[in-house]
């Protein structure tokens, strides 16, 4: 028998594969199981007359989630997918007539809101957006990213900070806090769509859930080159370049248990595979099912199922450019929810989504035609078994026909796919066709979902839509990264590198331009040998980070500086340089706010010195020292301010503001200021270049960074931080004598004064 790998995953669904590479990204042997005869579960495609096209998941959010789980390997999110922001993304049609365009950016769709309901109805959304960016900032640290929440944390939460307990508006349903802010019918149908993007219902799930409004409307969402399985591609593609094995058509009969802890797997042909650590990629359904029945009374009590779906894909015939997305509203969207969840039938007269995947993701189609993804919410199935087929032929009918009325589908146009709820259920056993796990019906969904380590069984893990944090792409790829993390805790390995959830660094993407590197940086390969000599250079560093920022969520941007540095040989021979900075540029949070550094926060900098040195590696070593900005110390271990009163602050860039400001506009809110402070402590280690320069990494040795205040509140919390080592670097190299900034911005950036592109 083969050497067992050390981690086990059975399920190459996204949630599978996640944890998958997440693990392999530990140094874990890893092998993963798939039943199926190819990855990728609900996130799946077909081929229809020589043509693949998708049937699962038709937008992708969050895609910082998928930057961190890929920098786990060292690889940056962009040389795996290319990703297409869609501008207008969706289009939403009433049944009155009314239309909406949604774009991109908030702005756009705010002002197309103006354009289509009134200028009252654009106040309304932009107050319920400041709502739901609220509500994010809150939630997501606590729901979304930390460990599966517990009773306990919430009552230390509400003790600590009261404040961002009631910030996620725990006692309202998600309809109530809609309604709340908003008053225009149509915008209120709009916003309640949000709940099937975990497959529950307004009427029941908590006012928290208006964070997904947030996400897509603020955040954005983005089609995928090639469609979402190139996304599943790509990371089975990095799996493997990192030594683990993806298996497919591997059903698993039964999870291995000895000593009370899970040791393996037994496939369905016989074959045994053990490991030390076994994450199961499936629905916790299936556990009793026959995977494990031992497991079932170490997991919450089962809750009732999310919505499940009919879709189909249709070849339509080429015509008008279509949007990326369309939702068609019917008469009554309350009633919609009413026969799904009181009385468990498919609705009589559904909402009717399309996603066209040539216009989405640049999916090819058929000569003459284009692929569409069409999709109606539907109960999930019940469980004394499936509904007969004729159930969901009726409800077939009743989508063909909405969409014939809408002149969305044509006469030469052919239905080539259907898979109804009862067919998905066969595909994913104990799911019972649910495509987002359990429904988030009540305000305390959240504590009963599964966390992603089960308690009482050594040796498993839970990485799916139904276990901690739930459904949807971004959710089960974080559901899979929370459980190798808490496998490899088990197998006592450190902290989780680039892309972490652990031990992360709280910093922040504009501050970090003050040292222009303040987080560890993958090295670029060794360059021939040679030395630096005395005279002018230039030097850029480029720091690529994932962050999680105030009202704003995650987004990944990256801070270019431009210095000019001058080398002179010291009495003890070693090399001396003082630096000035010339120019930085904020790039990638540009999409949904814009940050810049002002001229006098520029100027406060000034000048720097500090000594290069050979280490016994043949590494240039450089300490930058302690940098103190917004403040200043009075002794060395002093603490950094938190508030703007403490000792200490000063206006360090004189624009009579404390601490140092950094500049923001922000969707919806417009132009803020954040004041900071903060201590850093770096190290640079390089090697010569080629071209009579230097290039290597950073080393953080210290940091400490707090947002003293801000002049909008929502903003005075401190974000935090981590890096995108791969899409990071440095580079040194020699500028003419008598060169300034002015000419190494000229000659580095074309003239461009604000900062420079690599």
């Amino acid at each position: 028998m083969p050497t067992a790998p050390e981690a086990l995953v059975i399920g190459a669904g996204v949630g599978g594969l996640a944890a998958a590479l997440a693990l392999a990204g530990r140094g874990l042997r890893v092998r993963v199981l798939e039943a199926g005869p190819r990855p990728g579960g609900k996130a799946g495609v077909v081929v229809l007359d020589g043509v693949e096209v998708d049937t699962g998941p038709s937008v992708l959010t969050l895609p910082e989630v998928f930057a961190r789980l890929f920098a786990r390997v060292g690889r940056p999110l962009a040389e795996a997918v290319q990703l297409r922001p869609l501008d207008p993304g969706f289009r939403y049609r009433w049944a009155d007539g009314a239309q909406l365009d949604v774009a991109h950016h908030p702005d756009q769709t705010l002002a197309a809101v103006r354009a289509a309901f009134g200028a009252q109805a654009e106040g309304e959304l932009a107050a319920f957006l400041a709502y739901s960016a609220s509500i994010w900032q809150a939630a997501a640290p606590h729901f979304v990213y930390g460990p599966a929440p517990t009773w306990a944390a919430m009552a230390g939460l509400a003790l600590r900070h009261t404040g961002a307990l009631l910030a996620v508006d725990p006692l309202r349903s998600m309809g109530g806090g809609i309604d709340r802010w908003v008053r225009e019918p149509h915008l209120r149908l709009l916003l309640r769509r949000y709940a099937t993007y975990n497959g529950s219902d307004p009427r029941q799930a908590p006012a928290t859930l208006n964070c997904i409004a947030h996400v897509e409307l603020a955040l954005g969402g983005y089609g995928v080159e090639g469609g979402i399985f190139a996304l599943v591609k790509a990371m089975v593609e990095a799996i493997e370049a990192a030594g683990g094995v993806v298996e497919t058509n591997a059903p698993v009969a039964r999870l291995l248990v000895e000593g009370g802890r899970v040791v393996g797997a037994r496939c369905a042909d016989g074959a045994m595979h053990r490991a030390a650590v076994v994450v199961v990629n499936a629905d916790v359904g299936a556990f009793s099912g026959g995977l494990l029945p031992e497991a079932t009374p170490h997991l919450p009590a089962p809750a009732a199922p999310s919505m499940s779906g009919w879709t189909g894909l249709l070849a339509a015939a080429l015509g008008p450019a279509r949007l990326p997305h369309e939702v068609l509203f019917p008469a009554d969207y309350a009633e919609e929810f009413a026969d799904i969840f009181d009385r468990d039938r498919p609705p009589q007269d559904p909402t009717v989504y399309l996603c066209a995947q040539a216009r989405c993701h640049g999916r090819a189609g058929w000569p003459g035609a284009e692929p569409v993804f069409l999709m109606a919410n539907a109960p999930a199935e019940p469980a004394a078994g499936p509904r007969e087929p004729a159930v969901w032929a009726a409800l077939e009918a009743r989508v063909e026909a909405r969409l014939r009325a809408a002149g969305l589908w044509g006469a030469a146009d052919r239905l080539l796919w259907r898979r109804d709820p009862g067919q998905l259920a066969a595909q994913l056993p104990g799911s019972r066709g649910a495509i987002y796990g359990a429904a988030s019906n009540d305000r305390f969904a959240a504590f009963k979902r599964p966390p992603n380590r089960v308690g009482g069984l050594g040796g498993l893990y839970l990485a799916s839509g139904s276990a901690h944090p739930g459904g949807g792409l971004p959710m089960v790829a974080l559901s899979g990264m929370a459980a190798a993390d808490c496998a490899a805790g088990e197998l006592g390995l450190p902290p989780s590198g680039p892309g972490g959830e652990v031990n992360v660094q709280r910093l922040y993407p504009l501050v970090l331009a003050l040292v222009a590197a303040l987080i560890g940086l993958g090295a670029p390969p060794a360059a021939a040998a040679g030395e630096l000599a005395p005279g002018r250079y230039g030097m850029e560093l480029v720091v690529a980070t994932f962050a999680r920022v105030p009202v704003l969520g995650e987004s990944r941007g990256s801070s270019v500086s431009l210095l000019l540095v001058d080398l002179t040989e010291g009495p003890d021979g070693q090399l001396r340089a003082t630096q000035q900075v010339c120019a930085v540029e904020m790039r990638g949070a540009g999409e949904r706010a814009q940050m810049r550094l002002s001229d006098g926060f520029l100027r406060a900098q000034g000048k720097k010195t500090w000594t290069l040195r050979l280490a016994e590696d043949g590494a240039m070593v450089a300490d930058l020292g302690v940098d103190h900005v917004g403040f200043v110390p009075s002794g060395r271990d002093s603490p950094v301010p938190k508030r703007a009163t403490d000792p200490g602050v000063i206006d360090w860039d004189k624009d009579g503001r404390p601490g140092a400001t950094i500049l923001l506009r922000a969707p919806v809110l417009g132009d803020v200021e954040l004041y900071v402070a903060q201590r850093a402590h770096v190290r640079l280690r390089g090697r010569a270049s080629p071209e009579g320069g230097a290039e290597g990494a950073v080393e953080v040795l210290r940091f400490e960074q707090h947002t003293i205040g801000s002049s909008h509140r929502l903003f005075d919390t401190s974000p935090e931080m981590w890096p995108d080592p791969a899409s990071s670097g440095f580079a040194l190299w020699p500028a003419p004598p008598g060169t300034g900034c002015g000419g190494l911005r000229a000659a580095r950036c074309g003239g461009d004064t604000g900062g420079c592109a690599r």
